[in-house]
């Protein structure tokens, strides 16, 4: 059986509705070959910015992060397409150029990042997600580029990111500071730039990402964050930690709690190099 399905997704930015065929043809690239092939696209500014606009791309990636949790934990399979998976969008959205018709744009989809929320919650919660930090910092990291694709200043942060992702980010830094060295360091470095591209993003409009704020000290985020001092003698690590730190305490692009001098962005805090 085959028939299309119309997925509605609201956020601030605007009503965006996008029809989902699942319908038998559309299966056929779900598997390792399959995302092993996306990925090789991927690699290409050309072979990325066609995913970016190609619904079946979509469909078979929503129907990996929509496996079942306790699949993806037991059955090492599903955990490795999710895996080649979380890193062909990673791709997309580091080497693909904007499509001009925002409605064809892939990563506009709110599912996405519901998805992408409800899995890191449910890693997170199986013994702090020590067993699964990789997976955690690719998710993390994929969080970070989707806010600042979908980021529009007249509307601030997505409401999607600060009642899901803020909530974490406690979680996220107690995770980091206890895992594997090269592990430990990866997600250390994915969650400090996306925690700074919330932070530049809550500064173009600081009146709108009060909520954002206001968690982050509720949840004592801060507070947590220097416990990455405490555990890190990577220069690189702390010169990020540092950054991340005067986006908060400077806005980047505020018109009100500026600095008298200039200032431009941080490049390792905007940028994934």
């Amino acid at each position: 059986m085959g028939g299309t399905i119309y997925a509605r997704s609201i956020s601030q930015n605007g009503f965006e509705e996008r029809s989902r065929d699942v319908s038998p043809k559309r299966e056929q690239n779900c598997g390792d070959a399959g995302w092993n092939k996306y990925l090789a696209m991927a690699g290409e500014e050309k072979g990325a910015s066609g995913l970016r606009t190609d619904a079946v791309f979509l469909d078979g990636l929503l129907k990996v992060l929509e496996t079942n949790l306790n699949e993806i934990l037991r059955v090492k399979e599903k955990r490795s397409v999710l895996c080649t998976a979380l890193k062909t969008l990673t791709q997309v959205m580091m080497k693909s150029k904007a499509p001009e018709n925002r409605k064809f744009d892939n990563c506009k989809n709110l599912n996405i990042p519901n998805h992408l929320l409800a899995i890191l919650k449910g890693l997170l919660r199986v013994e702090g997600g020590k067993q699964f930090l990789e997976l955690i910092s690719d998710i993390t990291k994929l969080i970070g580029l989707l806010a600042r694709s979908s980021f529009h200043k007249n509307f601030g942060i997505e409401m999607v990111y600060v009642r899901s992702f803020v909530p974490l980010m406690p979680q996220l830094v107690r995770a980091a500071v206890g895992g594997a060295e090269a592990q430990q360091q990866a997600l250390t470095i994915n969650l400090l730039r996306t925690t700074g591209i919330f932070a530049n993003n809550a500064s173009a409009n600081h009146i709108r990402s009060f909520s954002f704020y206001k968690d982050l000290v509720e949840k004592r985020f801060i507070q947590e964050c220097m416990e990455i001092t405490k555990t890190h003698d990577s220069l690189a690590v702390l010169k990020l930690f540092v950054q991340v730190l005067s986006a908060f305490m400077h806005p980047v692009y505020g018109d009100i709690e500026s600095f008298p001098w200039k200032r431009g962005t941080a490049p390792g805090v905007q940028e994934y190099r």
